[in-house]
């Protein structure tokens, strides 16, 4: 939670690149599952700041 809470700020404002995937203790040392846990991370990270698509070609109908 608390690499959500301080990830997303960072990409909310443009930043186009996150240092230390998988890094634990200040990056003291790597681990495996944590690179899987802070890739997710980034992914949803990137689905908030990307947003939903409204346009009519991709929900199929007219909204407003």
């Amino acid at each position: 939670m608390e690499k959500l809470i301080t990830t997303l700020p960072l990409v909310m404002s443009g930043i186009d690149l996150i240092q230390g995937p998988g890094a634990l203790d200040t990056s003291g040392m790597l681990c495996l599952d944590q690179i899987v846990v802070d890739n997710e991370i980034a992914e949803y990270c990137k689905r908030i700041k990307d947003g939903i698509d409204m346009s009519e070609t991709s929900i199929g109908r007219k909204v407003f």
